[in-house]
């Protein structure tokens, strides 16, 4: 069962989330998570911000579902085999 509204609430208002978010954006602006971003099949410019990242990851999804694909089924842990 997902978490209600209010729990999401709290948790994104908690000091510790808003520290990850801050730090997970300080990574992205620094270029750290450039091989992270390639490797989840993202474009480029997902690495530039929290926002553009979670808009990439949105992007993808919605691709990938009117594919017909699950994007939790997608597997694609960075590993090419070609």
């Amino acid at each position: 069962m997902p978490p209600s509204v209010e729990a999401l609430q709290q948790i994104i208002a908690s000091p510790q989330f808003q520290a990850a978010v801050r730090n997970f954006d300080q990574a992205l602006h620094t270029g750290l998570l450039g091989s992270l971003v390639l490797g989840l099949g993202l474009p480029e410019e997902a690495g530039l911000s929290v926002e553009s990242f979670l808009h990439a990851v949105q992007d993808q999804a919605q691709r990938e579902r009117e594919r017909g694909d699950e994007p939790s089924s997608n597997n694609h842990d960075g590993m090419e085999t070609d």
